[in-house]
């Protein structure tokens, strides 16, 4: 009458309108509901996935009559349950799943299906491992007809088709059959890393998904290492098949996987290798079975520069060391520092870019005498360790050979050795076959502060902005105070109300292409004719310089004679010379006007910036201009005379031929 399933039972109190009469009440009511299900005639097994990744588990639904066992078991074909050759597993310890033990006795797996043509499950299963009892059970329905089963698959499962059978016995004798298939497929490894190359002493970050099982084994190949492969984290060890501990294994959730690798204590050489990941112990020899993943690995040996930098330092001045370095661990690097009777050891971090950074300070400088000094940059390799350094009271210095802290060389007291001395014993010891440790040097001067006022802001004219222009050798940047001030030591009149003491400013040192460079602008008009005190001084240090400043009046102007050309008329004075020729006269009259020269003044700008003097007036420029003047004139008169000497030389000329002319004509007619 009523089908296989789940069904609730709710009563009713249909008479004498009960329901009715107990809801008008005050008081709640509650009738208890119930729960049937109704058993199959029939067992069938379904699977959400019917293919699944290796390493993944998976489900199957037994449905059937409840009560009722249910026999399950992996139809593996001809699998014989080693490595790499097993079926998926039942998981042991489920609610309603019974197994047998692998000890014996075999009591569900003596069953015979009827579809097996009389084998027992035991017959059908591989034996290996746990004596087969993980490929078969019996499973009770719950009270709703249903069991789920999980089944696991690990790195060993064979990727293949698989078919999970059931068979429950019935009480009619008709026995209720169904099957399933499953397939495994390979998973997947991936491998990255943040870059190719590294530096011996840097951390390469390793990272992955792994699909297939929940351990990643990780080893090495290269130049002279195991060719089957060796341990990642000791390339020097070989990796063996089916032994987990030989491998490198990375954590992780069963999904994704990460390790890190410090490449500083590996010991082996700078060179270009290849790193495997595998889901299972399986060394290069035999991947085939597994999926896995590669990638290359080149090293590099460590090193340490210093970026192009100032090598002179003012005294008082601070002087950053900026420099690059590859392959440091939290060591960073050391900074060593010899001068005469001058010693200094320090450390500086290395970011995470490679960059590092040591300042000496500017009172460090100001007690440095002034000379070179040598600065040489230690770098501890791929070990992270300084080979070679100095004693906590910076008398010895001390290295791990013949022996960790024997004495190399003494850098204070009696008998130490300084300045070249001191670093070319640094030198030879780090270059010694027993350190690892590389360097670098870097010559620095120490110079006395020097300021330098030009010459040719000393001397200038009012009315112009006044230029104070020099060079110094403190650092760029830096700012330098200029006081001008009167020079005159006399008293101030109380009637004098409006006075110019001076003027006062900062200017920037900048870097030019040889020596830094300041200036400083003063407005026209801020300084009267006179002589001005100029000092300069450093800031931050005690450098400074003084000058005296002349301010001067303009000359006065004088008058430049103008030459003003007559122009010739028709109505010229002919003048008889001593020879009996006239000639022209040309007239020039020349007007006094004086020349007045025009000063253009730029304005000021509103800052004190690097700029070039304005060249003072030339006061020979107006005597130079009327000689011009009348040099012209006199040329121009010389050509008038000869025009007009040349004209009457050619008029005389044809006036003598035709009197000759006419004489020729008289005589003929005389002839005649």
């Amino acid at each position: 009458l009523y089908s296989a399933g789940t069904y609730v039972v709710k009563p009713r109190l249909a008479f004498n309108r009960v329901d009715e009469n107990l809801r008008s009440t005050s008081r709640e009511f509650f009738i208890r509901e119930a729960t049937v299900t109704l058993g199959s005639d029939r067992a069938k097994v379904t699977s959400r996935d019917d293919q699944i990744i290796r390493g993944s588990a998976f489900t199957i639904t037994v449905t059937g009559s409840q009560g009722s066992p249910v026999y399950v078991w992996m139809d593996a074909g001809s699998k014989s349950g080693m490595p790499g050759d097993q079926p998926p597993m039942i998981l042991f310890a489920q609610e309603g799943v019974s197994q047998d033990d692998p000890n014996g006795p075999y009591l569900i797996g003596s069953y015979r299906p009827s579809s097996e043509g009389g084998q027992s499950i035991r017959d059908i299963v591989p034996r290996e491992p746990y004596s087969g009892v993980k490929y078969y059970a019996l499973v009770t329905p719950d009270r709703n007809g249903k069991r789920i089963v999980e089944f696991r698959t690990s790195e060993q499962t064979d990727d293949t088709r698989y078919t999970v059978k059931i068979e429950s016995p019935s009480a009619t004798g008709q026995t209720l059959t169904d099957e399933v298939q499953i397939t495994v497929v390979k998973g997947s490894v991936s491998l990255v890393s943040g870059k190719g190359a590294y530096a011996i002493g840097e951390e390469v970050k390793l990272s992955g998904h792994n699909s297939e099982s929940c351990d990643t084994y990780l080893f090495i190949t290269g130049p002279n290492l195991p060719s089957a492969g060796a341990r990642l984290d000791q390339p020097r060890q070989a990796v063996r098949s089916g032994v987990p501990s030989s491998f490198t294994v990375a954590s992780g959730d069963c999904e994704t996987w990460e390790y890190k690798l410090y490449t500083g204590n590996l010991g082996i050489d700078a060179g270009t290798y290849t790193i495997y990941a595998v889901p299972a112990p399986v060394d290069r020899y035999n991947l085939g079975s597994v999926p896995y993943q590669t990638i290359p690995l080149t090293l590099r040996r460590p090193y340490v520069t210093l970026q192009n930098q100032e090598t002179d330092v003012a005294k008082g001045d601070s002087l950053i060391l900026t420099g690059r370095s590859s392959g440091t661990s939290g060591s960073g690097v050391a900074i060593w520092i010899f001068g005469k009777n001058f010693f200094v050891y320090d450390e500086a971090d290395v970011e995470r870019d490679g960059t590092f950074e040591y300042e000496l300070t500017g009172p460090q400088t100001s007690g440095m005498v002034a000379g070179q000094y040598a600065v040489i940059i230690q770098h501890p390799m791929g070990n992270g360790e300084f080979d070679i350094w100095p004693d906590g009271q910076r008398q010895l210095v001390l290295g791990r050979y013949p022996y960790s802290g024997a004495p190399v060389f003494r850098v204070g007291g009696s008998g130490s050795l300084m300045g070249p001395e001191a670093a070319n014993a640094l030198i030879n010891a780090l270059n010694s076959q027993f350190i690892d440790d590389t360097y670098t040097r870097y010559d620095i001067h120490v110079t006395s502060p020097r300021i330098t006022i030009n010459s040719t802001s000393l001397r200038q004219e009012v009315g112009r902005p006044v230029i104070i222009e020099g060079t110094t050798n403190l650092a760029a940047g830096k700012r330098l105070l200029i006081e001008i001030s009167d020079n005159r030591f006399t008293p101030t009149r109380k009637s004098e109300r409006e006075s110019i003491y001076g003027f006062s400013g900062t200017a920037e040192i900048w870097q030019g292409d040889g020596d830094r460079f300041f200036s400083l602008m003063v407005p026209a008009g801020r300084l009267e004719p006179g002589e001005y005190r100029i000092l300069v001084q450093a800031v931050e240090s005690d450098a400074t310089t003084s000058a005296l400043l002349t301010i001067t009046a303009p000359k006065p102007v004088e008058p430049v004679p103008q030459v003003t050309l007559v122009n010739m008329t028709a109505n010229e004075t002919r003048q008889q010379d001593s020879n009996g020729t006239s000639g022209l006269t040309p007239s020039i009259t020349v007007n006094q006007t004086p020349f007045v020269p025009t000063q253009t003044i730029p304005p000021a700008p509103a800052s004190p910036v690097p700029t070039q003097a304005l060249p003072s007036a030339d006061p020979y420029a107006p005597v130079l201009l009327l000689l011009a003047g009348v040099g012209v004139g006199l040329i121009i008169a010389g050509l008038i005379a000869a025009i007009v000497h040349l004209k009457r030389r050619k008029e005389e000329s044809e006036e003598s031929a035709g009197e000759d002319s006419q004489e020729d004509d008289m005589a003929d007619m005389e002839v005649e």
